[in-house]
């Protein structure tokens, strides 16, 4: 056997996968294969996978060797499949910064971006822009949305889910949103281009925060703006966190840790192109999240000890009457 190193990780015999996905890692190991391989055998493609891996970031090797598990599973070489998924990256010890992403968007940022879209009679990116600020969905979803008019006030806007895989992540939302009759034309603007069109979108976009940003090291693109979403609704009080996972396609409520931070939102409002404060989106049916978010034991620990200290301190020392006493 072929000395690359190996973990002790375990073959499943099926792959729980979304056509899209399945489709794409056939697409990106088949490439792969060709340009690194000369004999597909598990010895060489384990080795040239070994040493490719030294000059690569964790996760895109990661994402390439199941890429090529799943092209031998599918094969029917399974041996080969099991010996992939065994190979381990060089180094893999050393720890490897990921590269930073923008989580945060200024609205003075936005309005940049959408003037330069509208100077340049870009309606693509100005439609994309605003349907990824007013319904955070990723830019793979947008192509696929649909909207009705709601039986009282606004838009019912149906996002189906880009990551879903069966019954275990990704979910299809609807959400009420009103005060945003440009978001309309956005999403019939937007459902027109394919999902490549998407794809050079983006790149577009990130092209054009880079001449507007020059000097800046983190520039905002359109996965910015989901961010800043999960910001502003975290800034919100009365958005759960049922109710945001949801909102942002997740099926279980741990999923939007890494999204944003309360710090930097708007307590769930922005405003539209006149300037007019727009609520945030509402969703009803929160069934759909199989997984709920408990508070570390740790966190419950002091909470609970703070609360005794504080019913200790009032009972002991009450504050003076029309007053409160600060801790």
């Amino acid at each position: 056997m072929a000395k690359f190193n190996v973990h002790k990780a375990t073959h499943k015999e099926g792959f729980n996968l979304s056509p899209e996905t399945k489709a794409e890692y056939l697409r990106q190991a088949e490439g792969w294969l060709a340009r690194h391989v000369k004999k597909r055998t598990s010895v060489h493609i384990c080795k040239a996978l070994d040493k490719w891996s030294e000059d690569v970031r964790p996760k895109t090797f990661r994402k390439m060797r199941r890429a090529l598990e799943y092209h031998q599973f599918i094969a029917d070489f399974k041996d080969t499949a099991r010996d992939i998924r065994h190979v381990e990256r060089r180094n893999a010890d050393v720890y490897t910064r990921s590269a930073p992403v923008c989580k945060s968007v200024k609205e003075s940022d936005f309005v940049i971006l959408l003037k330069d879209a509208i100077a340049r009679k870009d309606s693509a990116m100005k439609a994309a822009l605003a349907v990824a600020m007013y319904t955070d969905a990723r830019p793979k979803e947008m192509v696929t949305m649909s909207y009705k008019p709601h039986p009282e006030e606004g838009l019912l806007v149906h996002v189906i889910g880009a990551k879903k895989s069966g019954e275990m992540r990704g979910l299809d939302r609807e959400m009420h949103i009103t005060n945003c009759p440009a978001l309309v034309d956005a999403i019939d603007c937007i459902t027109k281009l394919s999902l490549d069109d998407m794809t050079t979108l983006r790149k577009r976009v990130s092209d054009r925060a880079k001449a507007l940003f020059p000097k800046r090291k983190l520039r905002p693109t359109l996965y910015s703006l989901r961010h800043q979403f999960g910001s502003d609704m975290k800034a919100d009080d009365g958005v759960s966190r049922a109710e945001l996972a949801v909102l942002m396609g997740h099926r279980s409520e741990y999923s939007q840790n890494v999204y944003g931070n309360h710090n930097s939102g708007s307590n769930g409002l922005r405003n539209d192109e006149s300037g007019n404060p727009t609520p945030p989106p509402k969703v009803s049916d929160t069934s759909g999240i199989t997984n709920k978010y408990e508070p570390p034991e740790s966190y419950q620990k002091k909470k609970v000890s703070l609360n005794d200290r504080l019913a200790r301190l009032q009972s002991t020392s009450p504050a003076p009457q029309g007053k409160t006493r600060r801790f």
